[in-house]
């Protein structure tokens, strides 16, 4: 009896592994720069982490009303990164003509336009 109850419990630690793994999987998933950012003006590119209006490491904090090319700050370190206000905002597309563009050679009054 309590060789099978060893045996489950290395199966259940086992099992508790690879869910701790597969954690970490997907907490480094969002933390890769997969999107491409350009400025069309500028000629700024930069690789970032997110490309929408709702980010999931904002953790809610904040709702953009437009799709907005955001990375997480860079010049934070990894371990502090936890907190949802540590991101920069690269730009996104103008509402007139839709170039991507920066936050620099744009001008966001209710919507993003060019200058």
């Amino acid at each position: 009896m309590a060789g099978v109850i060893d045996e489950k419990a290395k199966f259940l630690d086992r099992l508790n592994d690879e869910e701790k793994g597969e954690d970490l999987k997907k907490k480094d998933e969002w933390a890769e720069k997969t999107v491409d950012f350009e400025c069309k003006i500028c000629k700024l590119k930069e690789k970032c982490h997110y490309y929408g209006k709702k980010p999931k490491f904002v953790k809610g904090l904040a709702e953009f009303k437009e799709d907005t090319y955001i990375m997480l700050d860079p010049f934070t370190p990894k371990g502090e990164r936890k907190v949802g206000s540590m991101f920069l905002i690269l730009g996104g597309e103008c509402a007139k003509c839709e170039v991507t563009v920066c936050q620099e050679c744009s001008l966001f009054y209710y919507r993003k336009l060019l200058f």
